[in-house]
Protein backbone atom coordinates (compact mmCIF):
# COMPACT_ATOMS: atom_id res chain seq x y z
CA UNK A 1 0.00 0.00 0.00
CA UNK A 2 2.65 2.28 0.77
CA UNK A 3 4.40 1.61 -2.52
CA UNK A 4 1.06 2.36 -4.40
CA UNK A 5 1.03 5.56 -2.59
CA UNK A 6 4.17 6.57 -3.41
CA UNK A 7 3.89 6.09 -7.24
CA UNK A 8 1.01 7.36 -7.00
CA UNK A 9 2.59 10.77 -5.84
CA UNK A 10 5.17 10.28 -8.12
CA UNK A 11 3.09 10.26 -11.05
CA UNK A 12 1.03 13.51 -9.91
CA UNK A 13 4.69 14.90 -9.61
CA UNK A 14 5.59 13.95 -13.48
CA UNK A 15 2.36 15.52 -14.38
CA UNK A 16 2.90 18.75 -12.23
CA UNK A 17 -0.61 18.02 -10.72
CA UNK A 18 -0.59 18.35 -6.87
CA UNK A 19 2.25 17.09 -5.61
CA UNK A 20 4.26 18.79 -3.07
CA UNK A 21 7.33 19.34 -0.81
CA UNK A 22 8.81 21.61 1.92
CA UNK A 23 12.19 22.80 1.24
CA UNK A 24 13.67 23.74 4.70
CA UNK A 25 16.83 25.75 4.80
CA UNK A 26 18.11 27.47 8.28
CA UNK A 27 16.88 31.28 8.23
CA UNK A 28 20.52 32.56 8.46
CA UNK A 29 20.52 31.40 5.13
CA UNK A 30 17.87 32.98 3.81
CA UNK A 31 19.25 35.49 1.43
CA UNK A 32 20.76 32.10 -0.63
CA UNK A 33 17.13 31.03 -0.31
CA UNK A 34 15.15 28.61 -2.94
CA UNK A 35 14.84 30.67 -6.28
CA UNK A 36 13.26 28.07 -8.33
CA UNK A 37 11.84 24.85 -8.80
CA UNK A 38 11.49 22.15 -12.05
CA UNK A 39 10.68 18.67 -12.04
CA UNK A 40 11.56 16.67 -15.48
CA UNK A 41 8.66 14.94 -17.24
CA UNK A 42 11.00 12.48 -18.54
CA UNK A 43 10.47 9.34 -16.12
CA UNK A 44 13.60 10.10 -14.18
CA UNK A 45 11.44 11.92 -11.01
CA UNK A 46 14.27 14.00 -11.00
CA UNK A 47 13.72 17.40 -9.00
CA UNK A 48 16.13 20.51 -9.41
CA UNK A 49 16.16 23.00 -6.68
CA UNK A 50 17.52 26.83 -7.86
CA UNK A 51 18.93 28.45 -4.75
CA UNK A 52 19.98 32.11 -5.17
CA UNK A 53 23.72 31.26 -4.27
CA UNK A 54 26.27 29.51 -2.07
CA UNK A 55 28.43 31.14 0.68
CA UNK A 56 31.38 29.76 2.07
CA UNK A 57 31.99 29.96 5.52
CA UNK A 58 35.14 31.65 5.18
CA UNK A 59 34.20 35.45 3.51
CA UNK A 60 37.64 36.06 1.29
CA UNK A 61 37.34 32.27 0.29
CA UNK A 62 33.85 33.07 -0.71
CA UNK A 63 34.90 35.38 -3.38
CA UNK A 64 37.95 33.39 -4.95
CA UNK A 65 34.71 30.75 -4.43
CA UNK A 66 32.29 32.65 -6.66
CA UNK A 67 35.07 33.33 -9.38
CA UNK A 68 35.55 29.70 -9.72
CA UNK A 69 31.63 28.49 -10.06
CA UNK A 70 31.28 31.07 -12.32
CA UNK A 71 33.62 29.80 -14.68
CA UNK A 72 33.43 26.10 -14.17
CA UNK A 73 29.35 26.08 -14.09
CA UNK A 74 28.76 29.68 -15.45
CA UNK A 75 26.51 30.83 -13.02
CA UNK A 76 26.12 32.16 -9.38
CA UNK A 77 23.20 30.71 -8.80
CA UNK A 78 23.00 27.11 -7.17
CA UNK A 79 21.35 24.39 -8.61
CA UNK A 80 21.23 20.84 -6.69
CA UNK A 81 19.39 18.16 -7.96
CA UNK A 82 17.62 14.57 -6.48
CA UNK A 83 15.34 11.82 -7.71
CA UNK A 84 12.17 10.70 -6.68
CA UNK A 85 11.67 7.11 -7.47
CA UNK A 86 9.28 4.22 -6.62
CA UNK A 87 8.92 5.14 -2.01
CA UNK A 88 12.56 6.64 -2.83
CA UNK A 89 14.15 9.53 -2.60
CA UNK A 90 17.84 9.17 -4.35
CA UNK A 91 20.08 11.75 -3.57
CA UNK A 92 23.43 11.76 -6.17
CA UNK A 93 26.43 13.68 -4.84
CA UNK A 94 23.82 15.77 -3.13
CA UNK A 95 23.33 14.14 0.31
CA UNK A 96 24.95 15.43 3.60
CA UNK A 97 23.90 14.04 6.98
CA UNK A 98 26.03 17.17 8.48
CA UNK A 99 27.28 17.99 11.78
CA UNK A 100 27.54 21.30 11.13
CA UNK A 101 25.88 24.06 8.49
CA UNK A 102 29.21 25.07 7.82
CA UNK A 103 31.36 22.27 7.44
CA UNK A 104 34.03 22.05 4.55
CA UNK A 105 34.87 18.36 4.16
CA UNK A 106 32.99 15.42 3.42
CA UNK A 107 30.32 17.55 1.65
CA UNK A 108 28.82 16.00 -1.08
CA UNK A 109 27.11 12.02 0.06
CA UNK A 110 24.73 9.77 -2.00
CA UNK A 111 22.00 8.41 -0.21
CA UNK A 112 18.44 6.45 -1.45
CA UNK A 113 16.26 7.03 1.35
CA UNK A 114 12.70 5.77 1.71
CA UNK A 115 9.82 8.51 1.86
CA UNK A 116 8.57 6.58 5.43
CA UNK A 117 11.98 8.29 6.81
CA UNK A 118 11.02 12.17 6.15
CA UNK A 119 9.57 14.46 8.65
CA UNK A 120 6.42 15.26 6.94
CA UNK A 121 4.06 18.23 7.16
CA UNK A 122 0.19 17.63 6.27
CA UNK A 123 1.48 14.06 4.73
CA UNK A 124 3.89 16.56 2.66
CA UNK A 125 7.68 15.19 2.79
CA UNK A 126 10.74 17.67 4.27
CA UNK A 127 13.71 17.89 2.80
CA UNK A 128 16.08 19.50 4.70
CA UNK A 129 19.10 21.95 3.23
CA UNK A 130 22.18 20.48 6.04
CA UNK A 131 25.35 22.85 4.41
CA UNK A 132 26.20 25.92 3.51
CA UNK A 133 26.86 24.15 -0.73
CA UNK A 134 23.23 23.23 0.08
CA UNK A 135 23.20 19.66 0.12
CA UNK A 136 19.97 17.88 1.60
CA UNK A 137 19.11 15.48 4.35
CA UNK A 138 16.21 14.31 6.14
CA UNK A 139 17.35 15.25 9.20
CA UNK A 140 17.37 19.05 11.03
CA UNK A 141 20.51 19.90 12.56
CA UNK A 142 20.27 20.63 16.25
CA UNK A 143 20.01 24.30 17.67
CA UNK A 144 18.96 25.90 14.12
CA UNK A 145 15.59 27.68 12.99
CA UNK A 146 14.66 26.43 9.67
CA UNK A 147 12.64 28.53 7.17
CA UNK A 148 10.29 26.52 5.46
CA UNK A 149 9.41 26.64 1.67
CA UNK A 150 6.44 25.50 0.62
CA UNK A 151 6.38 24.10 -3.04
CA UNK A 152 3.04 23.01 -4.38
CA UNK A 153 3.92 23.06 -8.21
CA UNK A 154 7.36 22.31 -9.98
CA UNK A 155 8.11 24.23 -13.23
CA UNK A 156 8.78 21.80 -16.08
CA UNK A 157 12.08 20.83 -16.52
CA UNK A 158 15.11 18.61 -16.26
CA UNK A 159 18.79 19.09 -14.75
CA UNK A 160 19.98 19.51 -18.16
CA UNK A 161 16.88 21.93 -18.89
CA UNK A 162 17.58 24.41 -16.11
CA UNK A 163 21.54 24.65 -16.73
CA UNK A 164 20.36 26.13 -20.10
CA UNK A 165 18.45 28.77 -18.59
CA UNK A 166 21.25 30.07 -15.88
CA UNK A 167 24.17 28.64 -17.33
CA UNK A 168 26.42 31.23 -19.83
CA UNK A 169 28.16 27.97 -20.52
CA UNK A 170 24.97 26.41 -21.94
CA UNK A 171 23.06 29.14 -22.97
CA UNK A 172 24.10 31.54 -26.22
CA UNK A 173 22.29 34.27 -24.87
CA UNK A 174 23.87 34.62 -21.89
CA UNK A 175 27.53 34.17 -24.01
CA UNK A 176 26.52 36.34 -26.05
CA UNK A 177 25.77 38.96 -22.76
CA UNK A 178 29.15 38.14 -21.16
CA UNK A 179 31.23 38.51 -24.08
CA UNK A 180 29.72 42.11 -25.17
CA UNK A 181 30.33 43.09 -21.48
CA UNK A 182 33.80 42.31 -21.79
CA UNK A 183 34.24 44.13 -25.05
CA UNK A 184 32.90 47.55 -23.37
CA UNK A 185 36.47 47.93 -21.72
CA UNK A 186 38.45 47.78 -24.69
CA UNK A 187 36.04 49.97 -26.90
CA UNK A 188 35.64 52.15 -24.30
CA UNK A 189 39.51 52.75 -24.05
CA UNK A 190 39.15 53.09 -28.38
CA UNK A 191 36.78 55.92 -27.58
CA UNK A 192 39.29 58.06 -25.10
CA UNK A 193 42.57 57.30 -27.22
CA UNK A 194 41.63 57.93 -30.46
CA UNK A 195 40.47 61.55 -30.58
CA UNK A 196 39.60 61.81 -34.19
CA UNK A 197 37.27 58.76 -34.34
CA UNK A 198 35.70 58.92 -30.80
CA UNK A 199 32.80 59.88 -31.86
CA UNK A 200 32.47 56.69 -33.63
CA UNK A 201 33.54 54.01 -31.11
CA UNK A 202 31.14 55.86 -28.53
CA UNK A 203 28.21 55.39 -30.90
CA UNK A 204 29.97 51.83 -31.14
CA UNK A 205 29.98 51.16 -27.62
CA UNK A 206 26.71 52.34 -27.01
CA UNK A 207 25.31 50.00 -30.09
CA UNK A 208 26.99 47.27 -28.65
CA UNK A 209 25.37 47.79 -25.16
CA UNK A 210 22.00 48.83 -26.56
CA UNK A 211 22.29 45.03 -28.18
CA UNK A 212 23.15 43.43 -24.81
CA UNK A 213 19.53 45.33 -23.71
CA UNK A 214 17.91 44.06 -26.59
CA UNK A 215 19.15 40.35 -26.75
CA UNK A 216 17.68 40.40 -23.12
CA UNK A 217 14.10 42.51 -23.20
CA UNK A 218 11.35 40.93 -21.62
CA UNK A 219 8.23 43.50 -20.64
CA UNK A 220 8.99 46.60 -18.57
CA UNK A 221 12.61 45.69 -19.71
CA UNK A 222 11.39 47.88 -22.95
CA UNK A 223 11.61 50.97 -20.71
CA UNK A 224 15.53 50.88 -19.90
CA UNK A 225 15.81 49.78 -23.30
CA UNK A 226 14.53 53.01 -24.43
CA UNK A 227 16.09 55.28 -21.86
CA UNK A 228 19.76 53.62 -23.57
CA UNK A 229 18.66 54.60 -26.70
CA UNK A 230 17.75 58.36 -25.47
CA UNK A 231 21.80 58.04 -24.42
CA UNK A 232 23.07 57.52 -27.36
CA UNK A 233 21.21 60.63 -29.17
CA UNK A 234 22.71 62.35 -26.25
CA UNK A 235 26.47 61.07 -26.45
CA UNK A 236 25.79 61.77 -30.55
CA UNK A 237 24.42 65.57 -29.83
CA UNK A 238 27.11 66.56 -27.25
CA UNK A 239 29.51 65.86 -29.82
CA UNK A 240 28.33 68.83 -32.16
CA UNK A 241 28.67 72.23 -31.98
CA UNK A 242 26.02 74.25 -29.70
CA UNK A 243 24.32 70.93 -28.94
CA UNK A 244 25.12 70.48 -25.61
CA UNK A 245 21.69 71.77 -24.37
CA UNK A 246 19.84 69.45 -26.95
CA UNK A 247 22.55 66.41 -25.30
CA UNK A 248 21.09 67.56 -22.19
CA UNK A 249 17.68 67.28 -22.80
CA UNK A 250 18.26 63.49 -24.48
CA UNK A 251 19.52 62.34 -21.22
CA UNK A 252 16.80 63.92 -19.36
CA UNK A 253 14.07 62.12 -21.27
CA UNK A 254 16.55 58.77 -20.82
CA UNK A 255 16.67 58.82 -16.97
CA UNK A 256 13.12 59.56 -17.21
CA UNK A 257 12.53 56.05 -18.72
CA UNK A 258 15.00 54.31 -16.38
CA UNK A 259 13.06 55.83 -12.81
CA UNK A 260 9.62 54.35 -14.87
CA UNK A 261 12.02 51.05 -15.99
CA UNK A 262 13.47 50.94 -12.04
CA UNK A 263 10.35 51.60 -10.22
CA UNK A 264 8.22 48.64 -11.84
CA UNK A 265 11.00 46.45 -12.17
CA UNK A 266 12.27 46.97 -8.86
CA UNK A 267 9.73 48.94 -6.85
CA UNK A 268 9.97 52.47 -5.22
CA UNK A 269 12.86 53.36 -3.02
CA UNK A 270 13.07 53.88 1.01
CA UNK A 271 12.10 58.25 1.44
CA UNK A 272 15.07 58.24 3.72
CA UNK A 273 17.80 56.88 0.80
CA UNK A 274 15.87 59.68 -1.52
CA UNK A 275 16.33 62.31 0.50
CA UNK A 276 19.85 61.00 1.46
CA UNK A 277 20.29 61.23 -2.39
CA UNK A 278 19.04 64.52 -2.38
CA UNK A 279 20.68 66.23 -0.14
CA UNK A 280 24.36 64.95 -1.48
CA UNK A 281 23.99 64.95 -5.28
CA UNK A 282 22.43 68.73 -4.71
CA UNK A 283 25.16 70.12 -1.89
CA UNK A 284 27.93 68.91 -4.55
CA UNK A 285 25.81 70.77 -7.31
CA UNK A 286 25.38 74.16 -5.49
CA UNK A 287 28.99 73.71 -3.77
CA UNK A 288 31.10 73.70 -7.41
CA UNK A 289 28.62 74.06 -10.17
CA UNK A 290 25.81 76.77 -9.45
CA UNK A 291 27.88 79.67 -9.42
CA UNK A 292 29.55 78.97 -12.27
CA UNK A 293 26.33 78.51 -14.46
CA UNK A 294 25.22 81.24 -16.70
CA UNK A 295 21.96 82.62 -15.36
CA UNK A 296 20.16 81.61 -18.55
CA UNK A 297 20.67 77.19 -17.80
CA UNK A 298 20.84 77.48 -13.72
CA UNK A 299 16.94 76.10 -14.03
CA UNK A 300 17.70 73.51 -16.52
CA UNK A 301 20.86 72.22 -14.62
CA UNK A 302 18.50 72.23 -11.66
CA UNK A 303 15.79 70.25 -13.25
CA UNK A 304 17.97 67.84 -15.03
CA UNK A 305 20.40 67.37 -11.73
CA UNK A 306 17.33 66.45 -9.88
CA UNK A 307 16.44 63.91 -12.33
CA UNK A 308 19.26 62.06 -11.75
CA UNK A 309 19.38 62.07 -8.52
CA UNK A 310 15.86 60.57 -8.70
CA UNK A 311 17.21 57.77 -11.28
CA UNK A 312 19.83 57.15 -8.49
CA UNK A 313 17.32 57.11 -5.57
CA UNK A 314 15.06 54.20 -7.34
CA UNK A 315 18.57 52.52 -8.50
CA UNK A 316 18.90 51.44 -4.65
CA UNK A 317 15.66 49.46 -4.77
CA UNK A 318 17.69 46.65 -6.00
CA UNK A 319 19.28 46.30 -2.60
CA UNK A 320 16.47 44.28 -1.92
CA UNK A 321 16.31 42.02 -4.37
CA UNK A 322 17.91 38.79 -4.13
CA UNK A 323 19.77 38.77 -6.80
CA UNK A 324 24.11 37.90 -6.16
CA UNK A 325 25.89 41.16 -6.87
CA UNK A 326 23.51 42.85 -9.14
CA UNK A 327 21.65 44.06 -6.44
CA UNK A 328 24.97 46.20 -5.41
CA UNK A 329 25.72 46.74 -9.30
CA UNK A 330 23.34 49.19 -10.23
CA UNK A 331 23.20 51.47 -7.72
CA UNK A 332 27.14 51.83 -8.40
CA UNK A 333 26.08 51.89 -11.86
CA UNK A 334 23.68 54.97 -11.42
CA UNK A 335 26.72 56.71 -8.92
CA UNK A 336 29.45 56.32 -12.06
CA UNK A 337 26.54 57.73 -13.86
CA UNK A 338 26.34 60.77 -11.97
CA UNK A 339 29.98 60.91 -11.27
CA UNK A 340 30.89 61.20 -15.07
CA UNK A 341 27.79 64.35 -15.47
CA UNK A 342 29.38 66.22 -12.55
CA UNK A 343 32.94 65.97 -14.32
CA UNK A 344 31.72 66.70 -17.53
CA UNK A 345 29.58 69.67 -16.06
CA UNK A 346 32.62 70.80 -13.88
CA UNK A 347 35.25 70.68 -17.01
CA UNK A 348 32.32 73.13 -19.16
CA UNK A 349 31.70 75.08 -16.63
CA UNK A 350 34.35 75.54 -13.95
CA UNK A 351 37.47 74.76 -15.29
CA UNK A 352 39.08 72.68 -18.32
CA UNK A 353 40.38 69.11 -16.91
CA UNK A 354 43.72 67.46 -18.30
CA UNK A 355 42.30 63.85 -18.39
CA UNK A 356 38.62 64.45 -19.34
CA UNK A 357 37.93 62.16 -21.97
CA UNK A 358 39.15 59.06 -19.16
CA UNK A 359 37.56 60.93 -16.52
CA UNK A 360 33.99 61.40 -18.05
CA UNK A 361 33.74 58.38 -20.44
CA UNK A 362 35.24 55.39 -18.50
CA UNK A 363 32.57 56.04 -15.66
CA UNK A 364 29.88 56.58 -18.66
CA UNK A 365 30.26 53.64 -20.49
CA UNK A 366 30.11 51.45 -17.06
CA UNK A 367 27.46 52.97 -16.18
CA UNK A 368 25.41 52.43 -18.74
CA UNK A 369 26.14 48.48 -18.85
CA UNK A 370 25.67 48.29 -15.55
CA UNK A 371 21.83 49.59 -16.13
CA UNK A 372 21.74 47.82 -19.63
CA UNK A 373 22.27 44.41 -17.06
CA UNK A 374 18.86 45.27 -15.38
CA UNK A 375 17.31 43.31 -18.29
CA UNK A 376 19.33 40.51 -17.63
CA UNK A 377 19.04 40.11 -13.83
CA UNK A 378 15.56 41.54 -13.33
Amino acid sequence: MRSITASVLLSLLMLGLGFSIYIKIPIFDRRNGVYDYYSSANGKGEVTIVFTDEDHPNKFVDIMHDICRFFKWGRIYDIESFIISGDKFIFRDTFCNSESFFQTLNLHGSKEISVEKFEKINDEPVVYVSTWNHMFSNEPLKGIDYLSVHIKKFKNGSRKDVEKIHSWRKNPRLLTTLIISLMILPFSIFTIVLGKKRLFFKVLTMDLILFLAFLNLNGMDLLIFTGLIFGLVGDILLELENKFLLGMLSFLVGHVFYILGFGLLLGVPNITIFLLCLGIVFLLFFIFLFKNLQRSIRSQMILYTFAITLMLSFSFSSLSLNIPYFRVLLPFGASLFILSDFILAFDRFVKNLKYRDFMVLFPYFLAQLMIALTTVFV
